[in-house]
């Protein structure tokens, strides 16, 4: 899974050579896109899991570099570890986000932009050895932000590659690099 995602990150790094020029947003814009992020849950004592998950956001933009934006999580994985005889699954059950929205134009269609806001987050998780079942449930409501960069392609159409940190504890958080497209009315 990560391999699609970072060979998506690859064409838009280079597959777009041709020079474009940015049709900024409006002030009353509104986008809405769709998103294939691979999440990473690290914790202190097991080794990272990363299900993956497809985000859908809707952005209104209140002048051309600033946009609030809500998103939330359609479809959810769930990735699985082995420690010895020990199986642990975490499912990812939800991811819900608003954020305040910087956008930054650089060079012809090329647009940075970053994010910062709340985050609720649902994980859940499952252990397994020969002799007991267990099963854990969290779900964080934290501070979240990221960035990201987009290419427009044309007046309505985006595509996108982005980190978000969606919470961050000392033992343990959860964080995405995801791969999307956006469509701006």
């Amino acid at each position: 899974m990560k391999r699609v995602v970072f060979s998506a990150a690859a064409v838009l790094a280079g597959g777009f050579v041709f020079a474009g020029s940015a049709i900024a947003a409006r002030p009353g814009d509104v986008e809405v896109g769709a998103q294939y992020a691979i999440t990473t849950h690290s914790e202190s004592t097991v080794p990272d899991l990363n299900p993956d998950a497809v985000l859908v956001h809707a952005d209104y933009y209140l002048n051309r570099h600033l946009s609030v934006q809500g998103r939330v999580s359609v479809a959810n994985g769930n990735d699985e570890i082995r420690l010895g005889s020990e199986r642990i699954v975490l499912k990812l059950k939800h991811i819900y986000a608003a954020y305040a929205v910087g956008h930054l134009p650089i060079t012809g269609a090329w647009e940075l932009y970053g994010m910062a806001g709340m985050a609720n987050v649902k994980e859940s998780a499952t252990g397994t050895t020969s002799s007991a079942t267990y099963y854990v449930s969290s779900t964080e409501n934290k501070f979240s932000y990221g960035g990201g960069v987009r290419f427009q392609l044309n007046r309505h159409w985006l595509l996108g590659l982005e980190y978000v940190s969606y919470y961050s504890e000392s033992s343990y958080s959860t964080s995405a690099m995801g791969v999307g497209a956006s469509y701006r009315f």
